[in-house]
């Protein structure tokens, strides 16, 4: 005996989608602590991996390129950002050979300049 499937006369209803329009800072966005932190810390962690990759170097050669054992080595590269300070991030891109300069300039966001 076949069974066979009946259709139903009522068609479903799709998902409600929400959308949410976020920043450029995915950590603000998320509500985590010092979101501003903590994006730069990633971009320096993203180039960090980036001139590692360009010299084609072992676990072992970039631990002892950067001045850590492995363990932070891997902890660096997996994005533990909380592991690491701003400074010490700073003093690894200068470890790879690059000189790091700091430019200051007026914000796009003038909704949080204090005057008096």
């Amino acid at each position: 005996m076949t069974r066979t499937k009946t259709v139903s006369q009522h068609k479903r209803k799709p998902p409600e989608v929400s959308v949410f329009i976020g920043t450029r800072n995915v950590f603000a966005d998320l509500g985590l602590r010092n979101p501003e932190e903590t994006l730069l810390k990633a971009k320096l962690v993203i180039e960090i991996e980036r001139l590692i990759q360009s010299k084609g170097w072992t676990l072992s050669q970039v631990s002892r390129s950067l001045g850590i054992d492995r363990a932070r080595t891997t902890a660096l590269l997996r994005g533990r950002l909380g592991d690491f300070s701003f400074e010490q991030l700073l003093r690894f891109v200068n470890r790879l050979g690059q000189e790091i300069q700091i430019t200051i300039r007026p914000s796009k966001d003038r909704s949080n300049i204090v005057t008096s």
